[in-house]
Formats: C-alpha cells, structure tokens, sequence
C-alpha cells in the first residue's frame, strides 16, 4: 500500500539534543528549532495519527530507534567534519608546497639565463 503524504498532514518532530516531541504540519523539508533548546529538531516521518494511534511501547520504541539514528548520524557527521579538516590541512599543505615550487622555478630561471650571459660573454671574448 502507498501511503501519500500531504501538506496538511502533521508529522512528530524530535529535537536532536533534549528529544523534545512536536506535532507539526505542512513542508516536511523545512527546518524546525526546538522551542526548549532552539536546536534543530528532526522529522521522524511518522503522521500525527500514526502517533496518536500507537501504544506508549510502541512510541517508546520509536523513540529509541530515532534517538539511534539520530546517535549514529551525529557520529557520521563527526567523521566527516574530521575528514574535512584532514582535507582542508592537505589543502594547505599544497598551497605550501606549490609556492616553494614556484620559488624554486624562479631561482632555476635566474641561475639558467646568469649562465646564458655567462656564455655569451665568454664567447665574445674569444673572439
């Protein structure tokens, strides 16, 4: 069976840092604050009949397993925020890197046309 969701439906909310629950309606791509903590709160995907239609185990339950998921997308976020400034120190050390090239370049240019004049003067004086 399909269910179809629509904009006046509303859905459980839960605040990711208090698990503070809300009923709310409408755009379900929307970020909601938490009215307690004002952290963003995460859509649970569950109706507010669904809600109310289940018995306080089975909300216990859903509970949990959103505070799982929410456990585990935390610590999905915090691998990829060390990932990303594990990225951003290569990136630096590039740019380091690439600057002591280009350093390296103009000294190697100075020291090749320094020999060019070198041998033109020499080539001049013997003859």
């Amino acid at each position: 069976m399909v269910e179809t969701m629509y904009l006046g439906d509303k859905y459980i909310y839960q605040c990711s840092k208090c698990h503070f629950l809300a009923s709310i309606g409408g755009n379900t791509n929307k970020v909601i604050q938490c009215p307690k903590c004002n952290s963003i709160m995460i859509n649970t995907h569950i109706t507010k009949d669904e809600w109310d239609a289940k018995t306080k185990e089975e909300k216990i339950a859903s509970i949990k397993k959103e505070q799982r998921s929410i456990v585990e997308r935390n610590a999905a976020n915090v691998d990829n925020a060390a990932l990303l400034s594990e990225m951003s120190n290569v990136n630096n050390n590039i740019k380091a890197m690439n600057g002591n090239l280009v350093t390296i370049k103009n000294i190697l240019m100075f020291y090749f046309v320094i020999s060019i004049i070198g041998v033109v003067i020499t080539i001049l004086n013997i003859a």
